[in-house]
C-alpha cells in the first residue's frame, strides 16, 4: 500500500518531524502494518512523503466482500502529534481488456447497476450521512454493483457508504466532454 502524505511548514524554521502511518484491518481494528520515518521540511514550504507498507495476505475489497482497512496518519512534532488522519481504503486489482473486459481481482465483473444523481428524493440536495447510505442499501437490494454518478460531484458520504457497502463507483464529474451545452460549461 503506498500512502502519500503531504507535510506543510508554515514557521520561518525548517522542521524535524516523525511520519507514522498504521494500517487496520478496520473489521477487527487489528493492526497489520506500520511505518515510521523522519522527515526534514523547509520553511514556508509543503512537501509529499510517499511510504510503502507492505500487508501480508490482504483481504480484497469486491461487491460480494467490501473489506476495508484504516490508515493512521500521524505526524508527531517534538514528541507531541501535530496532526493526524485517519483514511479508509480498500486493496483490489483492477484490469481492462479488449478480450475479457473488466476484471476485479482477476475475475471477470459485469457491471450492473446505474446511473445516480446527487439528490435524496424530497430531503432535496442536501447530503445527509444516513440517507446517502439507505440510497446503496436500496441500490444492493436492487442487485446493483456499481453506480455512476450522473455528472454532479458525490458527497463524501456516499462513496463511504459505496465502500463501506460494496458499489463500485464511475465517478463522472461533467456530462459534456466534447460538445457545449452552453457557452461556459466544462467540454
Amino acid at each position: 500500500v503506498e500512502v502519500s502524505t503531504t507535510i506543510k511548514n508554515d514557521s520561518d524554521q525548517p522542521k524535524s518531524m516523525q511520519l507514522k502511518t498504521v494500517i487496520f484491518d478496520s473489521k477487527n481494528n487489528k493492526e497489520v502494518q506500520q511505518a515510521f520515518i523522519t522527515v526534514q521540511i523547509d520553511p514556508k514550504s509543503e512537501k509529499v512523503f510517499k511510504q510503502n507498507l507492505k500487508v501480508s495476505s490482504p483481504k480484497l475489497w469486491s461487491p460480494e466482500s467490501p473489506n476495508l482497512y484504516n490508515a493512521k496518519v500521524s505526524i508527531i512534532d517534538k514528541q507531541e502529534i501535530a496532526d493526524q488522519s485517519i483514511l479508509n481504503f480498500g486493496i483490489r486489482t483492477i484490469t481492462f481488456s479488449v478480450a475479457e473486459g473488466f476484471k476485479l481481482n482477476g475475475k471477470t465483473t459485469l457491471l450492473n447497476g446505474g446511473c445516480v444523481h446527487h439528490d435524496n428524493g424530497a430531503l432535496g440536495a442536501a447530503s445527509f450521512d444516513r440517507a446517502e447510505e439507505r440510497k446503496i442499501e436500496i441500490l444492493k437490494e436492487a442487485g446493483f454493483n456499481a453506480v455512476r454518478t450522473s455528472h454532479n460531484p458525490p458527497s463524501p458520504a456516499f462513496l463511504d457508504a459505496c465502500d463501506r457497502l460494496g458499489i463500485l463507483v464511475i465517478d463522472e464529474a461533467f456530462d459534456g466532454w466534447r460538445t457545449k451545452k452552453n457557452e461556459y460549461d466544462y467540454s
